[in-house]
């Protein structure tokens, strides 16, 4: 008698065209992966831990794929009369949003990033020498205040 073979756990990917670009979502934000019905919230808050917008993905997309609907929905209340601001001064994310993309949107809506790198993306960078260009700037003491 052979034996069977393995059921396949969770189904096929379907984070095609989930609508986080647009704005539109026709999902209610769950995914299947190994583990079941997922979802992940993205948000961006102040340095007082106060939400400033957020954002639901299904479970099996990755972190930095919502970075810039989360960006778009950044309201900072002025302390006085004016609209709110929509640009923060400052992101700190993990290595997930290390990203040549992400930074690139960041450098060119003139916010400073202070994501690490990981360990791929430093020896890639050495392996290329004075071609792979100077490593992005890092405040270890700032970023320390991601987990506030």
């Amino acid at each position: 008698m052979s034996p069977c073979p393995p059921a396949t756990q969770g189904a096929q990917a379907n984070d095609r065209n989930s609508g986080i670009e647009t704005g539109h979502q026709d999902r209610e934000n769950l995914g299947r992966s190994r583990g079941g019905l997922s979802t992940k919230i993205h948000i961006a808050v102040d340095t007082r831990c106060r939400p400033l917008s957020r954002v639901t993905t299904p479970g099996q997309r990755h972190d930095s794929l919502a970075t810039d609907a989360v960006l778009k929905r950044v309201r900072i209340r002025r302390a006085g009369r004016g609209r709110p601001r929509t640009r923060p001064d400052v992101v700190l994310a993990d290595k997930a949003y290390s990203t040549a993309k992400i930074r690139k949107m960041l450098r060119r809506r003139g916010i400073k990033a202070m994501i690490p790198q990981p360990s791929n993306q430093i020896a890639g960078r050495q392996a290329r020498g004075s071609r792979g260009g100077r490593p992005p700037a890092f405040d270890t003491e700032r970023y320390k205040q991601r987990n506030t």
